[in-house]
Formats: structure tokens, sequence, C-alpha cells
């Protein structure tokens, strides 16, 4: 018979979820020191736990603080299960070298420390002159670091998480402490960093509460504090304040003004947050045929031709890119339907055929497909309709931005109705002899012609263009909740005002020795 608490998976089970006691924390170490594999498989262990907490947030985020999800950090593009494992690896890198890892105490994570914590992830990164240089996997000291450009993710040894954007200045004073000097922050906080701290010019601080939230510095000292989750407590401005979620703050002197989120600086993150609420809501739609909202790891479809991510809508969400020639998503769906709706995001990087296809089903079964002409004009085939192609959707000025397309087939009255951005831009009868929609085997972003016999006809249709969502419902949505889905999903395209949102000037910070 097993003893109790010699069971691997007893002790895992224990440890992620917080009920372990110190002797089975104790025993789980000493396995992992004995048995190298145990240090993998409990970072994998770690990653599925987090996936499942991240997938039930909503209902988790008003439970008490100590049975809360984590917090997943999404600024530099890691998946939850991916900033998991790189929290589980760094924790177990701590058992197997020795480096104490209770970290929950704010006396204990404020003392001085060799090393502070790890660069878990950059984008585009460039970094002023330093005696230590920041590389990705590196071990992190007190030494500021200076960010030119580009983005870097630093994890403390608390389990916090910062992502910086460039220009930057910050200095990892402790393991669960850091100063802001200049540029921009974001921070999550897993419940072993409670109490992670922010210290402010001004001797003024954010203090954790169990959250997100974003700090931005400008060069006259003056900062913004935007709450994405949870609290925080702002201290050296006056009597401290505690701030909750979507309420942004301006610290200038010994002031703090209230600000609208939509004059944030991270304005652009509680658009993201708007789209993802909506987005749960939206898989919940009992006349759901399909719904891919692109996330790396995640589609549902096949993809083609080994597309790849760049830049979406939001900077937490990539977007599939293809390249207009054979790379696609294939998707099945099968049954006929009276009426039809198709909503997508996608970003035209350019229209290099006589036909570019959104959307289209496959040869011989096309009975829908949506399409761009070379000049900008939208398109459809297959339905029983004029064919479209009357309207312009997109101008030459227009590439490389997000559009919204939306079109409903409604076989109860005849109509197709066509939108962009959220508005209706043309509409045209379906023939009365018209069938029962059917899709069956399709692509996104090209077409198969394989079954394709008609003569003369353009066989390639690749699209270059970035896709960052696609919804299908079996039903033809109405104008009003097209432009909810626009309005939902529209990406944050306005700044801050220049009287919210700090400026930021760091070539003094960035260059002092």
């Amino acid at each position: 018979m097993t003893a109790p608490g010699d069971n691997i998976i007893e002790l895992l089970n224990a440890v992620v979820d917080g009920y372990a006691t110190s002797q089975q924390r104790t025993a789980l170490y000493q396995r992992m020191r004995q048995e190298p594999k145990l240090v993998r498989l409990y970072a994998d262990y770690t990653a599925v736990h987090a996936e499942l907490l991240w997938q039930h947030r909503e209902t988790s985020i008003n439970q008490p603080e100590n049975t809360r999800a984590t917090t997943t950090p999404g600024r530099l593009k890691l998946h939850p299960a991916g900033w998991a494992v790189a929290a589980a690896l760094l924790l177990a890198a701590a058992i197997w070298f020795g480096i104490r890892s209770d970290f929950t105490s704010h006396d204990q994570t404020d003392r001085p420390a060799p090393h502070v914590g790890f660069v878990t992830n950059t984008v585009n990164a460039q970094f002023a002159p330093s005696s230590s240089p920041v590389t990705l996997g590196g071990e992190l000291t007190h030494e500021p670091i200076r960010l030119l450009s580009g983005q870097v993710q630093i994890m403390f040894h608390s389990g916090a998480v910062a992502d910086l954007t460039g220009p930057c200045v910050f200095e990892m004073v402790g393991a669960n402490r850091g100063k802001l000097s200049a540029g921009k922050l974001q921070a999550y906080v897993p419940a072993s960093g409670k109490g992670f701290t922010v210290d402010l010019p001004g001797d003024r601080r954010v203090v954790d509460l169990g959250t997100a939230f974003g700090v931005m510095v400008s060069a006259d000292g003056s900062a913004m504090v935007d709450v994405f989750e949870g609290r925080v407590r702002i201290e050296g401005a006056g009597e401290p304040r505690v701030l909750e979620a979507e309420q942004v703050v301006v610290l200038s002197d010994d002031t703090l003004r209230s600000i609208d989120p939509s004059q944030s600086v991270f304005a652009d993150h509680h658009a993201y947050q708007r789209w993802k609420r909506w987005s749960e809501q939206a898989q919940r739609d009992a006349a759901l045929l399909y719904y891919e909202p692109f996330v790396p790891g995640e589609v549902a479809g096949q993809m083609i031709g080994s597309p790849t991510w760049g830049e979406g809508r939001f900077t937490d969400k990539p977007a599939l890119t293809l390249d207009g020639q054979n790379q696609a998503v294939a998707v099945n769906i099968p049954g006929r339907f009276e009426q039809l709706t198709l909503a997508m995001w996608v970003n035209v990087q350019s229209l290099d055929r006589p036909i570019n296809d959104l959307f289209a089903a496959d040869g011989a079964t096309a009975s829908v497909q949506l399409h761009l002409m070379h000049d900008g004009r939208f398109g459809y085939a297959g339905v029983g309709a004029d064919q479209g192609r009357r309207v312009k959707l997109i101008g030459p000025d227009e590439m490389h931005r997000w559009i919204h397309v939306a079109v409903t087939f409604d076989l109860s009255t005849r109509r197709i109705h066509v939108y962009r951005d959220g508005e209706l831009v043309h509409t045209e009868p379906i023939d009365a002899t018209r069938n029962p929609f059917h899709i069956g085997s399709a692509r996104i972003g090209n077409w198969d012609p394989t079954n394709y016999n008609h003569q003369g006809g353009t066989l390639k249709r690749g699209l270059h263009a970035r896709f960052d969502e696609l919804l299908i419902l079996s039903r033809a949505a109405t104008a009003d909740e097209i432009r909810r889905i626009y309005t939902a999903g529209a990406p944050e395209t306005s700044q801050a005002p220049a009287s919210t949102a700090p400026s930021i000037s760091l070539h003094q910070n960035l260059h002092q020795k």
C-alpha cells in the first residue's frame, strides 16, 4: 500500500490547489531534487491547472482571494498555459538550486537578493548598454533595465509578471518590488505575489491587492495608474486610496485625479477585455455554427501552408497572417440553412488577384463564397443573387487597417445585407428559386478549386491578409446585432488626450550612468 503523501499525483494536487501541508510540500520538493524528471512533470501539471482556472476566471474573480485563479499576462502574447509553465519552471528551478520559495511575505520579498527575477519573453527589444545585459531566460539583478524600444516581459521570484514597453526605465528592487522611473508597465500578480509593489517618482507607490494593473510614468514624474482586474492601493499621494477594476487615476505632485478608462494610455487593454467578455457570450449563442477567435495553439480549423502569427486588433492578442498564396484554414460546416450570418475582422495587406477569397466553400459543393475583387469591391457567389460586386468595401488607402465585414443571407425575406464596420452598405434580393444554403467543406482566406470545372475561372484566389475573428450563425443577425458585434470587437484607435496621457522623454533616464 502507498503511504499517504507518497503518491506524486496526490502531492501535485495538494500543492497546486493550495491545501498542501508543510510536510507534503517538503516531500514534493525532496522528490523533485532526487528525480529531475519530476521538475518537468510539475511544470506541465501546473500549466494544465492554470488553464482550467483561466477558463473559469469570470466565476473565480468573485471568490475569496486565497482561492482565486491567478491572473495571466498577455501583453507579450504568452498563452495562459505557457505562462504557467514559465512560472512552474521558475519555482522548480528555485527548488532545484535550493533558493527559498516562500515569497508571500512582504518583508521577505523586499530584502536585497543577488538575483530577483528572470526574463521570460522579448519582442523586438533594444536595450541601452549595460554591465548586465538583458537576455531571454537570463537572471536579473537590481541594475536598472533601460529599454530603448520593443517589449520585455520579466518575472519576479514571487511569481509577479511585469511587461515593459520601451522606452522605459525599470529597476527590480526586490523579489516582489520594482521601481518605474519612466515609461510603461503592465503587471500581472498571482496569489503568491500579493503585495507586489511598484515605486514611482516622488515617494509614491502602487501596492497590489490581488490584481492586474498598468502604470505609466512621464518625464516630469507624473503617473497614470489603470486597474484592469482586482484592486490596488495608491500610497504617498495624500491619504492611501484603494482603486477597483476599471478605475484610472493620474498622479501629479500631491494630487490624484480620476479619468475615464477611454482616456487611458491602456485603453487598448480595456477594449481587449470588452471583446473577451463578448466573445465568451457569443460562444453560448444557440445559433452558433462556427466560431474562430484565432488564438495561437487553439485554431479549430486545419492550418494549411503554415500560416504565421502577426499583430492583431489588440496588443494583447495576435492575428493569423495568410500570405495570399496557398495558406488557408480549412473548416467543415455541415447542414442546410434558411438563414446565415458571417462576420469577420480582417486586415487586408494586398489585393493581388482578380478575386481574393475571404471565405469560400470548396469547388462543386460551393454555396457561400465571400471575396474581394482586385479593386476593393466586395462580392459573393453561389447564393442565387446578383453576385454582389457592386459595393466598394475597401479603398487603396485603407490597406493595413482592421475592418469588420458582415453578411446576412435570409430566405424568409429573400434579401442579402452587407455591413462594414457595423453599418449597412449594400442590400439586394436573393433568387426566388434559391434552395437552403449549404457550406460544407470550406476555407478561410482561400479556396480549394479541386472540383471546380468552369472553364476560364480564376483558380488562384488566396487573400494576403490578417484574420482576427470569424463568426458564423444559422440565423440572419439584425442590423442592431451587427452593430453590437462591431462595437464589442472594435480596436482602440484613439489615443488618450495630451492632458491625460503623460508624455515620455527618456533621453536622460535611458543613458544616465
